[in-house]
């Protein structure tokens, strides 16, 4: 799972700002072949299947980037998530609030 959180590393910050990305340049496909092996040896029993299907969306993704020659900027790109997400939240909270005030 480290090599899927590489993107948002911190290692891809500089004096500027972040630096994009560059899915073309990654060792992830190497990574994961040259481990396979191991995580098949030691695993206890097969993953839930909720976790097998991310798995290969998150392999597919990275796949399509890969073969793209993407170079994204994914530290920006989570900071807008966070904050739509944060902002969402704000707003049901006041949803929430607003609905208990009226019921009392």
């Amino acid at each position: 799972m480290m090599k899927v959180g590489e993107p948002f590393s911190q290692k891809y910050y500089n004096e500027l700002g972040f630096v994009k990305y560059k899915f073309a340049e990654s060792d992830s496909t190497i990574y994961v072949n040259s481990n396979a092996s191991v995580w098949a040896k030691y695993r206890l029993r097969a993953p839930p299947k909720e976790i097998y299907t991310l798995h290969r969306k998150l392999a597919g993704a990275f796949l399509f980037n890969i073969n793209l020659n993407s170079e994204i900027n994914a530290i920006n790109m989570w900071a807008a998530i966070r904050q739509n997400r944060e902002n969402h939240q704000e707003e049901e909270e006041r949803k929430e609030k607003k609905l208990l005030e009226e019921h009392q």
